[in-house]
């Protein structure tokens, strides 16, 4: 037939995408001519097609037909995007659609069976694009008519945030330098708008959050809406943009260079144990000076792409200082960052990563969409593993309380 390989695929994605619509009694937004037309394919294999009108006319239909399935995604100040439907949304993720009960518990068994850790996110509606909190309010505010900047805005809130009577005492009881990313934390995890995005690497967490506000659910012919989403980044792939990797190497490639300015020398290099007393050293040394580097604001925004912070593997030499709450503990969190002030997260990987530079491309951030109707099952998955409120937002006074009555009954 002659046609470019990444043509036919679409061509196959677009038959696939009205056999489902059909199947699922969902709308399918072109000619019921094109429909008849898909229907008449054959096929070699799954990837490949057998027959195939190749007439340009017909050819013409097919690319707008796709064009208008695809729609144009150009971010806007003041617009919060949406997906129109499951084919866009292809366009940005390793797509899964699952509708049955058995394939969700397939999918479950594989996740839990993976040896590499992986980072999930859960949201209540497959249509959403990923905004951070901050990004949400400044546009729908449209703050950006207001002569308000996005980054000096958000670099004021952490300044005044230090500067609060009662928050200043807090961060300085723990006799470290809290980096303005750890501040950040602290604001979004009080329930308060940052431009970070949540994540966690506890599989049940994202489920919760994306199931524990739903409630009545019916049926749409729009198939999206029938989906909320669990999102998938393999941890390895987030190496090129995790910022504490990146404290890490600086700090590990300077150290000699801040002992040096202490008066240290090659002679007094060799009888020194590297993995305990220079590390001591430059933490007591060179901590504040590398982390108010890496973790400041006015650097961050800087940058024109997105960033990771975990404290998950806490180190004496670089930590975040993210774990400042008891939310964030059976969390199991993790933030990512971008610079951008309205464009979504996987706009921002997408336009600016390249494979060569990152490896972090679209098809390797899966978003399985998972049919609103098995709500109640995962709800029921979720209880038999004890996540609930009180596991997702634990209650001091209340640990207390139980613990005491334990004791005392």
């Amino acid at each position: 037939m002659g046609l470019n390989k990444n043509y036919e695929l679409m061509i196959i994605d677009l038959r696939n995408f009205v056999d489902y619509a059909i199947l699922n009694n969902y709308e399918i937004p072109f000619e019921e001519s094109l429909i008849k037309e898909l229907q008449k394919l054959e096929f070699n294999s799954k990837f490949s097609l057998k027959t195939f009108r190749t007439d340009k006319e017909f050819q013409n239909i097919i690319a707008e037909t796709i064009s208008n399935l695809f729609g144009k995604i150009k971010p806007e100040k003041g617009k919060i995007l949406e997906y129109r439907n499951l084919f866009q949304k292809k366009t940005f993720f390793k797509l899964s659609v699952i509708d049955k009960e058995e394939d969700l518990d397939r999918i479950f068994k594989e996740i839990h069976n993976e040896r590499e850790p992986n980072l999930f996110r859960g949201i209540s509606e497959a249509k959403y694009m990923m905004y951070s909190s901050f990004q949400r309010y400044w546009n729908w505010n449209n703050l950006h008519n207001t002569g308000k900047q996005y980054d000096e805005t958000v670099i004021k809130i952490v300044e005044e945030a230090r500067k609060e009577k009662m928050l200043s005492k807090y961060f300085k009881s723990s006799n470290e330098n809290i980096s303005d990313i750890s501040i950040l934390s602290f604001v979004q995890h009080y329930g308060n708008n940052t431009p970070l995005i949540d994540w966690t690497y506890n599989m049940d967490v994202a489920l919760y959050f994306a199931t524990c506000n739903e409630i009545n659910y019916s049926f749409s012919a729009n198939a999206i809406d029938n989906y909320f989403s669990l999102y998938l980044i393999p941890e390895k792939q987030l190496r090129a943009i995790n910022y504490k990797q990146d404290v890490m190497q600086v700090m590990e490639s300077q150290f000699k260079d801040f002992l040096k300015q202490d008066g240290w020398d090659e002679e007094k290099f060799k009888f020194i144990d590297q993995k305990h007393g220079i590390k001591k050293h430059i933490k007591s040394r060179a901590y504040n000076i590398v982390l108010n580097e890496f973790g400041n604001l006015k650097n961050l925004f800087k940058l024109s792409s997105v960033c990771f912070f975990s404290d998950r593997e806490v180190s004496e030499i670089s930590n975040f200082r993210l774990i400042n709450n008891f939310n964030i503990i059976n969390q199991e969190g993790g933030f990512l960052w971008s610079f951008h002030s309205f464009a979504p997260m996987e706009f921002i990987i997408k336009k600016i990563h390249r494979p060569h530079v990152n490896s972090m491309m679209p098809s390797n951030i899966r978003s399985i969409d998972i049919n609103k109707k098995l709500i109640p099952y995962i709800q029921e998955y979720l209880r038999k593993r004890n996540i609930n409120e009180d596991y997702i937002f634990p209650k001091p006074k209340k640990i207390i309380d139980n613990l005491i009555e334990q004791i005392t009954k």
